[in-house]
Protein backbone atom coordinates (compact mmCIF):
# COMPACT_ATOMS: atom_id res chain seq x y z
CA UNK A 1 0.00 0.00 0.00
CA UNK A 2 2.89 2.42 0.61
CA UNK A 3 5.26 1.51 -2.24
CA UNK A 4 1.79 2.23 -4.94
CA UNK A 5 0.76 5.39 -2.81
CA UNK A 6 4.74 6.56 -3.30
CA UNK A 7 4.27 5.86 -6.81
CA UNK A 8 1.23 7.53 -7.54
CA UNK A 9 2.55 10.32 -5.72
CA UNK A 10 5.70 11.07 -7.79
CA UNK A 11 3.77 9.99 -11.27
CA UNK A 12 1.60 13.02 -10.63
CA UNK A 13 2.23 16.58 -10.32
CA UNK A 14 0.12 17.04 -6.93
CA UNK A 15 1.70 20.61 -6.19
CA UNK A 16 -1.37 22.96 -6.10
CA UNK A 17 -0.80 26.17 -7.93
CA UNK A 18 -2.09 29.03 -5.47
CA UNK A 19 -2.85 32.29 -7.48
CA UNK A 20 -1.50 34.93 -5.00
CA UNK A 21 -3.66 37.83 -6.51
CA UNK A 22 -6.82 36.14 -5.98
CA UNK A 23 -6.24 34.68 -2.21
CA UNK A 24 -9.00 36.59 0.02
CA UNK A 25 -6.15 36.55 2.62
CA UNK A 26 -3.81 38.13 0.25
CA UNK A 27 -6.02 40.65 -0.89
CA UNK A 28 -6.70 41.82 3.10
CA UNK A 29 -2.97 42.40 3.32
CA UNK A 30 -2.45 38.92 4.72
CA UNK A 31 -5.03 38.82 7.62
CA UNK A 32 -8.32 36.96 7.93
CA UNK A 33 -9.04 33.91 5.53
CA UNK A 34 -7.46 30.27 6.73
CA UNK A 35 -9.68 27.97 5.01
CA UNK A 36 -7.19 26.40 2.99
CA UNK A 37 -5.20 26.19 6.47
CA UNK A 38 -7.52 24.77 8.49
CA UNK A 39 -8.55 22.39 5.56
CA UNK A 40 -5.18 20.78 5.34
CA UNK A 41 -4.76 17.64 7.36
CA UNK A 42 -0.81 17.61 6.53
CA UNK A 43 0.18 20.50 7.61
CA UNK A 44 0.90 21.73 3.91
CA UNK A 45 -0.28 24.83 4.34
CA UNK A 46 0.21 27.05 7.33
CA UNK A 47 0.10 30.62 8.18
CA UNK A 48 4.18 32.24 8.74
CA UNK A 49 4.67 34.92 11.53
CA UNK A 50 4.28 37.59 9.05
CA UNK A 51 0.40 36.69 8.54
CA UNK A 52 1.48 35.59 4.59
CA UNK A 53 0.06 32.10 3.67
CA UNK A 54 2.91 29.30 3.55
CA UNK A 55 3.30 26.37 1.31
CA UNK A 56 5.54 23.25 2.18
CA UNK A 57 5.96 20.89 -1.40
CA UNK A 58 7.29 17.41 1.06
CA UNK A 59 4.45 17.69 3.12
CA UNK A 60 1.70 17.99 0.75
CA UNK A 61 0.03 14.96 -0.85
CA UNK A 62 -2.18 16.25 -3.33
CA UNK A 63 -5.49 15.20 -1.66
CA UNK A 64 -7.07 18.60 -3.30
CA UNK A 65 -9.32 19.19 0.14
CA UNK A 66 -8.14 22.79 -0.02
CA UNK A 67 -9.71 23.26 -3.57
CA UNK A 68 -13.57 23.51 -2.86
CA UNK A 69 -12.95 25.90 0.59
CA UNK A 70 -10.98 28.45 -1.11
CA UNK A 71 -13.44 31.53 -1.05
CA UNK A 72 -11.78 33.04 -4.21
CA UNK A 73 -11.14 29.76 -6.01
CA UNK A 74 -7.02 30.77 -5.79
CA UNK A 75 -6.01 27.21 -5.91
CA UNK A 76 -5.02 24.48 -8.68
CA UNK A 77 -4.01 21.33 -8.73
CA UNK A 78 -2.87 20.25 -11.86
CA UNK A 79 -4.08 16.68 -11.85
CA UNK A 80 -6.43 15.63 -9.52
CA UNK A 81 -8.69 13.71 -11.99
CA UNK A 82 -11.27 15.62 -14.01
CA UNK A 83 -10.15 14.48 -17.26
CA UNK A 84 -10.82 11.24 -15.90
CA UNK A 85 -13.97 11.78 -15.10
CA UNK A 86 -15.32 12.99 -17.82
CA UNK A 87 -13.91 10.78 -19.59
CA UNK A 88 -15.43 8.09 -18.25
CA UNK A 89 -18.79 9.77 -18.11
CA UNK A 90 -18.51 10.32 -21.74
CA UNK A 91 -18.04 6.14 -21.87
CA UNK A 92 -20.50 4.72 -19.16
CA UNK A 93 -23.80 5.43 -18.38
CA UNK A 94 -22.86 5.51 -14.77
CA UNK A 95 -19.45 5.30 -12.85
CA UNK A 96 -18.48 4.80 -9.08
CA UNK A 97 -15.53 7.63 -8.23
CA UNK A 98 -13.06 6.38 -5.48
CA UNK A 99 -10.02 7.05 -3.37
CA UNK A 100 -6.83 6.88 -5.00
CA UNK A 101 -5.35 5.54 -2.28
CA UNK A 102 -8.55 3.63 -0.63
CA UNK A 103 -9.36 -0.12 -0.66
CA UNK A 104 -12.46 0.37 -3.34
CA UNK A 105 -10.60 3.23 -5.77
CA UNK A 106 -13.90 2.70 -7.82
CA UNK A 107 -14.09 2.95 -11.88
CA UNK A 108 -12.44 6.64 -11.68
CA UNK A 109 -10.10 7.40 -8.89
CA UNK A 110 -9.43 10.83 -7.22
CA UNK A 111 -6.90 11.87 -4.54
CA UNK A 112 -9.60 12.55 -2.30
CA UNK A 113 -13.25 12.87 -2.40
CA UNK A 114 -13.37 15.90 -0.11
CA UNK A 115 -11.49 17.52 -3.11
CA UNK A 116 -14.25 17.55 -5.45
CA UNK A 117 -15.30 21.00 -5.82
CA UNK A 118 -19.66 21.40 -5.73
CA UNK A 119 -19.40 23.88 -9.08
CA UNK A 120 -17.52 21.01 -10.70
CA UNK A 121 -20.11 18.42 -9.36
CA UNK A 122 -23.15 20.65 -10.48
CA UNK A 123 -20.98 21.09 -14.45
CA UNK A 124 -21.08 17.14 -14.65
CA UNK A 125 -24.56 16.83 -13.47
CA UNK A 126 -25.76 19.26 -16.06
CA UNK A 127 -23.96 18.25 -18.67
CA UNK A 128 -24.52 14.88 -18.26
CA UNK A 129 -28.02 14.46 -16.98
CA UNK A 130 -28.82 11.24 -17.82
CA UNK A 131 -26.19 9.39 -16.07
CA UNK A 132 -25.43 8.34 -12.47
CA UNK A 133 -22.73 9.64 -10.64
CA UNK A 134 -21.39 7.36 -7.37
CA UNK A 135 -19.35 8.96 -4.60
CA UNK A 136 -17.45 5.87 -2.76
CA UNK A 137 -17.53 7.23 0.99
CA UNK A 138 -16.10 3.94 2.44
CA UNK A 139 -13.18 3.29 4.87
CA UNK A 140 -9.89 4.77 3.13
CA UNK A 141 -6.34 3.61 5.00
CA UNK A 142 -4.75 7.06 4.31
CA UNK A 143 -7.45 9.42 6.12
CA UNK A 144 -9.99 9.00 8.91
CA UNK A 145 -13.22 9.48 6.31
CA UNK A 146 -15.63 10.34 8.84
CA UNK A 147 -13.67 13.72 9.22
CA UNK A 148 -14.33 14.85 5.52
CA UNK A 149 -18.00 13.16 5.40
CA UNK A 150 -19.14 16.60 6.56
CA UNK A 151 -17.65 17.95 3.43
CA UNK A 152 -18.38 15.80 1.12
CA UNK A 153 -21.55 15.39 2.20
CA UNK A 154 -22.12 19.35 1.81
CA UNK A 155 -20.59 19.62 -1.74
CA UNK A 156 -23.07 17.20 -3.08
CA UNK A 157 -26.02 18.77 -1.55
CA UNK A 158 -25.04 22.24 -2.81
CA UNK A 159 -24.43 21.18 -5.89
CA UNK A 160 -27.53 18.81 -6.30
CA UNK A 161 -29.82 21.66 -4.63
CA UNK A 162 -28.10 24.04 -7.29
CA UNK A 163 -28.92 21.97 -10.22
CA UNK A 164 -32.59 21.24 -8.99
CA UNK A 165 -33.25 24.91 -9.43
CA UNK A 166 -33.18 24.78 -13.11
CA UNK A 167 -35.02 21.74 -13.74
CA UNK A 168 -32.26 19.01 -13.39
CA UNK A 169 -32.02 16.45 -10.99
CA UNK A 170 -29.31 15.16 -8.58
CA UNK A 171 -27.81 12.21 -10.73
CA UNK A 172 -25.11 11.96 -7.41
CA UNK A 173 -25.44 8.90 -5.18
CA UNK A 174 -23.29 8.46 -2.21
CA UNK A 175 -22.63 4.85 -1.44
CA UNK A 176 -20.29 2.61 0.70
CA UNK A 177 -17.67 0.14 -0.89
CA UNK A 178 -18.01 -1.37 -4.19
CA UNK A 179 -22.41 -1.64 -4.40
CA UNK A 180 -23.34 -2.17 -8.09
CA UNK A 181 -24.18 1.08 -9.86
CA UNK A 182 -26.96 1.07 -11.71
CA UNK A 183 -27.66 3.67 -14.46
CA UNK A 184 -29.92 6.88 -13.75
CA UNK A 185 -33.45 6.99 -15.08
CA UNK A 186 -34.89 10.32 -16.66
CA UNK A 187 -33.18 12.76 -14.64
CA UNK A 188 -36.02 16.06 -14.67
CA UNK A 189 -35.36 16.24 -18.66
CA UNK A 190 -38.09 15.42 -21.09
CA UNK A 191 -37.24 12.93 -24.17
CA UNK A 192 -37.55 15.98 -26.26
CA UNK A 193 -35.00 18.43 -24.35
CA UNK A 194 -32.87 14.96 -23.85
CA UNK A 195 -32.49 15.35 -27.71
CA UNK A 196 -31.87 19.30 -28.10
CA UNK A 197 -28.92 18.58 -25.54
CA UNK A 198 -27.30 16.09 -27.89
CA UNK A 199 -28.57 17.47 -31.19
CA UNK A 200 -26.74 21.19 -29.74
CA UNK A 201 -23.31 19.24 -28.27
CA UNK A 202 -23.75 21.11 -25.15
CA UNK A 203 -22.43 17.07 -23.38
CA UNK A 204 -19.39 17.78 -25.91
CA UNK A 205 -19.22 21.31 -24.94
CA UNK A 206 -19.10 20.81 -21.45
CA UNK A 207 -16.72 18.30 -21.46
CA UNK A 208 -14.10 20.47 -24.04
CA UNK A 209 -14.34 22.84 -21.58
CA UNK A 210 -13.55 20.89 -18.75
CA UNK A 211 -10.72 19.51 -20.67
CA UNK A 212 -9.33 23.13 -21.79
CA UNK A 213 -9.92 24.75 -18.34
CA UNK A 214 -8.37 22.41 -15.64
CA UNK A 215 -4.83 22.44 -15.43
CA UNK A 216 -4.72 25.83 -17.86
CA UNK A 217 -1.31 27.62 -16.95
CA UNK A 218 -3.42 31.35 -17.48
CA UNK A 219 -4.17 31.84 -13.94
CA UNK A 220 -6.18 34.84 -14.53
CA UNK A 221 -8.90 32.52 -15.42
CA UNK A 222 -11.58 30.94 -12.88
CA UNK A 223 -11.93 27.17 -13.75
CA UNK A 224 -14.29 25.56 -12.07
CA UNK A 225 -16.27 28.75 -12.38
CA UNK A 226 -16.29 28.93 -16.08
CA UNK A 227 -17.07 25.55 -16.14
CA UNK A 228 -20.18 25.83 -14.29
CA UNK A 229 -21.21 29.27 -16.58
CA UNK A 230 -20.70 27.12 -19.20
CA UNK A 231 -23.11 24.43 -18.50
CA UNK A 232 -25.69 26.57 -16.58
CA UNK A 233 -26.44 29.23 -19.02
CA UNK A 234 -27.28 26.34 -22.01
CA UNK A 235 -29.49 23.97 -19.13
CA UNK A 236 -31.33 27.06 -18.03
CA UNK A 237 -31.96 28.63 -21.92
CA UNK A 238 -33.23 25.25 -22.71
CA UNK A 239 -35.74 24.99 -19.37
CA UNK A 240 -36.57 28.92 -19.56
CA UNK A 241 -34.96 29.67 -16.58
CA UNK A 242 -33.08 32.60 -16.62
CA UNK A 243 -35.16 34.85 -14.14
CA UNK A 244 -34.44 32.30 -11.07
CA UNK A 245 -32.94 33.87 -8.46
CA UNK A 246 -30.75 31.67 -5.81
CA UNK A 247 -30.73 31.48 -2.01
CA UNK A 248 -28.01 33.25 -0.68
CA UNK A 249 -26.83 29.88 1.31
CA UNK A 250 -26.68 27.84 -1.54
CA UNK A 251 -25.10 30.27 -4.10
CA UNK A 252 -22.09 29.96 -5.62
CA UNK A 253 -22.28 33.52 -6.80
CA UNK A 254 -24.01 36.88 -6.17
CA UNK A 255 -24.85 40.25 -6.53
CA UNK A 256 -24.63 43.51 -4.63
CA UNK A 257 -26.59 46.18 -3.38
CA UNK A 258 -24.25 49.23 -2.53
CA UNK A 259 -25.72 51.96 -0.29
CA UNK A 260 -25.93 55.69 -0.64
CA UNK A 261 -23.31 55.61 2.20
CA UNK A 262 -20.51 54.69 -0.18
CA UNK A 263 -18.55 57.46 -1.10
CA UNK A 264 -16.23 55.80 -3.76
CA UNK A 265 -13.12 55.23 -1.68
CA UNK A 266 -12.56 51.80 -4.10
CA UNK A 267 -11.12 49.54 -1.33
CA UNK A 268 -13.77 47.33 -2.36
CA UNK A 269 -12.08 47.53 -6.12
CA UNK A 270 -8.56 46.91 -4.70
CA UNK A 271 -9.72 44.05 -3.00
CA UNK A 272 -11.35 41.84 -5.11
CA UNK A 273 -9.88 38.88 -5.48
CA UNK A 274 -11.69 37.96 -9.21
CA UNK A 275 -12.00 41.41 -10.79
CA UNK A 276 -15.93 41.21 -10.21
CA UNK A 277 -16.06 44.97 -8.64
CA UNK A 278 -14.41 46.87 -10.75
CA UNK A 279 -14.44 51.10 -11.43
CA UNK A 280 -15.36 50.96 -15.40
CA UNK A 281 -16.94 53.94 -17.87
CA UNK A 282 -20.49 53.06 -18.51
CA UNK A 283 -22.46 55.58 -20.83
CA UNK A 284 -19.83 57.90 -20.82
CA UNK A 285 -20.24 58.07 -16.52
CA UNK A 286 -17.71 56.55 -14.53
CA UNK A 287 -19.18 54.07 -11.79
CA UNK A 288 -18.74 51.48 -9.65
CA UNK A 289 -19.37 48.24 -11.09
CA UNK A 290 -19.79 44.23 -10.78
CA UNK A 291 -20.16 41.47 -12.56
CA UNK A 292 -21.48 38.30 -11.02
CA UNK A 293 -20.22 35.90 -13.16
CA UNK A 294 -17.06 36.66 -11.86
CA UNK A 295 -17.72 37.12 -8.00
CA UNK A 296 -17.20 34.09 -6.09
CA UNK A 297 -19.39 35.45 -3.14
CA UNK A 298 -16.02 35.57 -0.78
CA UNK A 299 -17.09 38.64 0.54
CA UNK A 300 -13.83 40.49 1.25
CA UNK A 301 -15.77 43.62 -0.59
CA UNK A 302 -17.75 44.13 2.04
CA UNK A 303 -15.32 43.34 5.23
CA UNK A 304 -12.99 46.22 3.84
CA UNK A 305 -15.86 48.48 3.21
CA UNK A 306 -15.55 51.21 5.44
CA UNK A 307 -18.93 52.40 5.71
CA UNK A 308 -20.76 49.06 5.65
CA UNK A 309 -22.39 50.19 2.13
CA UNK A 310 -22.37 46.51 0.78
CA UNK A 311 -25.22 44.15 1.43
CA UNK A 312 -25.29 40.44 -0.97
CA UNK A 313 -28.26 39.33 -2.55
CA UNK A 314 -29.03 36.71 -4.72
CA UNK A 315 -28.14 36.63 -8.61
CA UNK A 316 -30.12 35.81 -11.86
CA UNK A 317 -28.85 31.90 -12.07
CA UNK A 318 -27.16 32.19 -15.56
CA UNK A 319 -25.05 35.22 -14.51
CA UNK A 320 -25.32 36.92 -18.36
CA UNK A 321 -26.19 39.82 -17.21
CA UNK A 322 -22.11 40.86 -17.47
CA UNK A 323 -20.71 44.11 -15.70
CA UNK A 324 -23.81 46.07 -13.82
CA UNK A 325 -23.83 49.68 -12.86
CA UNK A 326 -23.86 49.64 -8.89
CA UNK A 327 -23.18 53.56 -7.96
CA UNK A 328 -22.24 56.72 -10.49
CA UNK A 329 -18.59 57.98 -8.81
CA UNK A 330 -17.43 61.50 -8.22
CA UNK A 331 -14.03 62.22 -9.83
CA UNK A 332 -11.48 64.44 -8.09
CA UNK A 333 -7.65 64.48 -8.23
CA UNK A 334 -5.54 62.07 -6.63
CA UNK A 335 -4.01 63.97 -3.58
CA UNK A 336 -0.80 61.53 -4.29
CA UNK A 337 -0.78 61.43 -7.86
CA UNK A 338 -2.49 64.06 -8.69
CA UNK A 339 -4.88 62.48 -11.68
CA UNK A 340 -8.69 63.25 -12.04
CA UNK A 341 -9.85 59.38 -10.44
CA UNK A 342 -12.51 58.46 -7.76
CA UNK A 343 -10.86 59.03 -4.30
CA UNK A 344 -13.37 58.58 -1.87
CA UNK A 345 -12.94 60.11 1.74
CA UNK A 346 -8.93 59.11 1.82
CA UNK A 347 -8.76 61.53 -0.91
CA UNK A 348 -6.49 59.12 -2.70
CA UNK A 349 -7.05 56.77 -5.97
CA UNK A 350 -6.84 53.09 -6.26
CA UNK A 351 -4.07 53.02 -8.31
CA UNK A 352 -2.08 54.73 -5.53
CA UNK A 353 -3.87 52.28 -2.60
CA UNK A 354 -2.61 49.51 -4.60
CA UNK A 355 1.44 50.92 -5.01
CA UNK A 356 0.99 51.27 -0.96
CA UNK A 357 0.37 47.41 -0.12
CA UNK A 358 -3.56 45.72 -1.60
CA UNK A 359 -6.57 46.25 0.12
CA UNK A 360 -5.75 47.37 3.43
CA UNK A 361 -8.32 46.21 6.24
Amino acid sequence: MIARYVISRLARDVRPAITRAHCKRKRAGNTGCRACVLACRFDALSIAENGALEYSDSACVGCGACLPVCPSQAIKLAEFGEHALVGALQKNDAIAVGCLHGKNPGSVAVPCLSGLHPEFLVTLMLAFPMKTISLDIGPCPSCDVGMLLGRIRAAASQASAYAELIGVKSNIVLSEGQAEIKAAPARGLSRRDFFSLVRNDTVKLAAGTVLDLIGSKNTDRLAYREMLLTAVRRQAKMAGATDVKLPLLNAFYCDWDVAESCDGCSKCVSACPTGAMKNAQINGVAVLSHNVALCTACGLCAEVCPHDSLTPRPAPITADAGRVAKRELVLTRCKSCGVKRPTGGDGRCDNCRKREGIATV
